[in-house]
C-alpha cells in the first residue's frame, strides 16, 4: 500500500503556464511587407493570441439498440486572432496594410491595382509561430506552428479625442493547418 500515497502519484509536477509569457513569430514578415518590419518589431508588438481551436466529430453507430461513440474526422479552426499594440510610427497598420495590398492590390492608382502581386499562395502566405516560455524566461518545449497563414482581417480601429486609450488592432490570420511542434 506504500505505493498509493499522494507524494507517489504526484511525482514531479511543472509550474503553472502563464497565458502572458508568449509571442507571434512571424519569420517571412519582411518579405510578405516588402521590408517594411522585421520579425523582432512584430514580435514585440503582439499583446493577445488565441490559439486555434481542435476537436473532432462523434460518429454514432447503433447495434441492437445500444449506441455506440466513435472519433470521426478532426474539426480544426483555420483562423488565428492576434491583437497588436501600435506606436506611432504606425508601423504595424502599415506592415498589415503592405502586406494585404501585395495578396490583391486595391489601390486605383497603381499600375496592379485589382492583381496580386504574387504569383502563388506561397507568395502571399508563410508560416508563423506562437511559442510560450515558462515563469523561468526559457521557452516552453512546444511551439504552436501555423502553415500558409495570411491577414484575411484587420479589424476597426476607432479614435476618440475622449479617449486616452492605445491603439492596438485586432488582426485575424487564416491558414490551412497547424500543428503542435517541437520548439527549436
Amino acid at each position: 500500500m506504500a505505493n498509493l500515497t499522494a507524494a507517489n502519484r504526484l511525482g514531479p509536477i511543472g509550474d503553472i503556464q502563464r497565458n502572458f509569457m508568449f509571442e507571434l513569430i512571424i519569420p517571412q514578415i519582411g518579405v510578405m511587407t516588402g521590408g517594411l518590419i522585421d520579425s523582432e518589431g512584430f514580435t514585440v508588438r503582439c499583446k493577445e493570441a488565441t490559439i486555434p481551436s481542435r476537436g473532432s466529430e462523434t460518429i454514432a453507430t447503433w447495434f441492437m439498440g445500444t449506441k455506440a461513440n466513435f472519433p470521426g474526422k478532426p474539426n480544426v479552426a483555420d483562423t488565428l486572432q492576434v491583437t497588436l499594440d501600435e506606436t506611432e510610427d504606425q508601423k504595424v497598420q502599415k506592415a498589415i496594410y503592405a502586406w494585404q495590398q501585395r495578396i490583391f492590390d486595391i489601390d486605383p492608382t497603381s499600375g496592379t491595382a485589382g492583381y496580386s502581386q504574387a504569383v502563388n499562395k506561397a507568395g502571399l502566405s508563410t508560416t508563423m509561430m506562437l511559442r510560450a516560455y515558462k515563469y523561468n524566461g526559457q521557452k516552453c518545449d512546444y511551439d504552436m506552428v501555423v502553415y500558409n497563414a495570411w491577414p484575411s482581417e484587420r479589424g476597426e480601429i476607432s479614435f476618440s479625442m475622449n479617449g486616452s486609450e492605445k491603439v492596438s488592432p485586432n488582426v485575424t490570420f487564416t491558414f490551412d493547418y497547424h500543428l503542435m511542434q517541437k520548439s527549436v
